[in-house]
């Protein structure tokens, strides 16, 4: 259990070194391409979205991936100017980094909830998808705060008549990401994209 949990750390660790300059190349591209595509549908989020074939999964060209590896709600914030030019739907997945950096589940709900606002005040539809769970034998205090997060999430959403993708249904239905979709506890295979792919397909907007 101890050394399971070690890896786990050294893992979200790595991530977290390699975090800053990443951050820092990938906005400035998106700031170039910003200008450029002219894509409809944005995913947005962290590693989780980053790490995802979306055009490929989707089997579609308007798609663009605006994920960044070790991304927490903050970062996410701070490059929303940064979105294709003629951006109509986001599917927002953020909010594991801030967790597993021990902040406080009102403090990311509260960043969530501008994001999702600016969003609205761009005229862009924001698809809310639940943040995953991490795999069995990781310290439980964080799928219980990812559990309170997406409660939230859920009833800001019902209240606001924003659409919200239950992933965790599909990935998690145990309360932890399921050994099959994952060789982390943490990220994605390729089962694992092709489900969470699958189950927003239906609701992206028609080309």
């Amino acid at each position: 259990m101890i050394k399971i949990f070690l890896i786990f750390l050294f893992i979200f660790k790595l991530s977290l070194l390699a975090f800053g300059t990443y951050y820092k190349d990938k906005v400035s591209q998106f700031k170039t391409l910003s200008k450029k595509s002219d894509r409809q549908i944005v995913m947005l989020g962290d590693s989780l979205t980053d790490r995802g074939c979306w055009d490929e999964l989707t089997n579609r060209d308007d798609i663009a991936n605006r994920g960044i590896d070790g991304d927490t709600t903050h970062g996410v914030l701070q490059r929303l100017d940064f979105l294709t030019h003629n951006t109509k739907q986001v599917f927002i997945m953020i909010g594991t980094n801030d967790l597993l950096k021990d902040k406080r589940v009102n403090y990311v709900f509260a960043n969530y909830k501008q994001i999702v606002t600016s969003l609205e005040k761009k005229n862009i539809i924001p698809i809310i998808e639940s943040t995953l769970y991490v795999g069995i034998n990781t310290p439980p205090k964080y799928n219980q705060n990812i559990r309170k997060l997406n409660y939230l999430l859920f009833k800001y959403a019902v209240k606001n008549k924003i659409r919200f993708v239950d992933l965790n249904k599909h990935l998690a239905p145990n309360g932890f990401l399921k050994p099959a979709y994952t060789t982390d506890r943490l990220h994605l295979n390729g089962k694992g994209y092709t489900i969470w792919a699958k189950a927003i397909k239906k609701i992206m907007l028609k080309k």
